[in-house]
This record gives C-alpha cells, sequence and structure tokens, in this order.
C-alpha cells in the first residue's frame, strides 16, 4: 500500500468532507434524541444550532489539516464551496439563531 504525500492529502480531504456531511446531516436530526443524553446545561435549543457546532468542527479538522500542510487553505475553500453548494439551505439553517 503506498502511503505517499498524495494519499495523505486525498485522506485528510476525505476526512474534512466526512466532517462537513456530518455537519449537513444534524439538520434533520431530532433534537430530543440527542438532548435526552445530554445534561440539561448541555442540551440544543435548535437544529442550527447543532449545525453550528458540527460546522464549527469540520472547521477545527480542515484547520488541523492545513496547519499540518497536508492539504492547503485553497484545498478547504473549494471544500467549503462544494458543501454549501450542496446544501444551500444550510446557509439560512447556518444563519438562523446568530
Amino acid at each position: 500500500m503506498n502511503s505517499g504525500p498524495t494519499d495523505l492529502r486525498d485522506r485528510a480531504k476525505d476526512l474534512i468532507r466526512t466532517a462537513y456531511a456530518n455537519a449537513a446531516s444534524m439538520a434533520d436530526v431530532k433534537l430530543s434524541v440527542i438532548n435526552s443524553v445530554r445534561p440539561e446545561s448541555l442540551r440544543y435549543s435548535s437544529n442550527s444550532e447543532l449545525v453550528r457546532e458540527f460546522v464549527s468542527t469540520a472547521g477545527a479538522v480542515a484547520t488541523f489539516a492545513v496547519n499540518l500542510g497536508v492539504v492547503t487553505p485553497d484545498d478547504v475553500r473549494k471544500i467549503m464551496h462544494e458543501f454549501f453548494s450542496l446544501h444551500p439551505e444550510l446557509v439560512a439553517l447556518y444563519d438562523d439563531d446568530k
């Protein structure tokens, strides 16, 4: 198995895409199910709050990969553009409760 720089870069980009896909999936999650196992002070008040948290986590994954030099900021911009192009409804949801 080849584990050269290109393979590592492709894997990092896949992990970033997966993190953003997870954020998109949070838009339809039943908050009552998630909140049922969380302490009251840590419960989500809306799906947009949950989406923002997961988008933030995806951003942290992307920043980490950039800081390691595995991907470039341009790679991340392309992934984010692709993500929000595929999920335009999340732009409004993400901004909903700010």
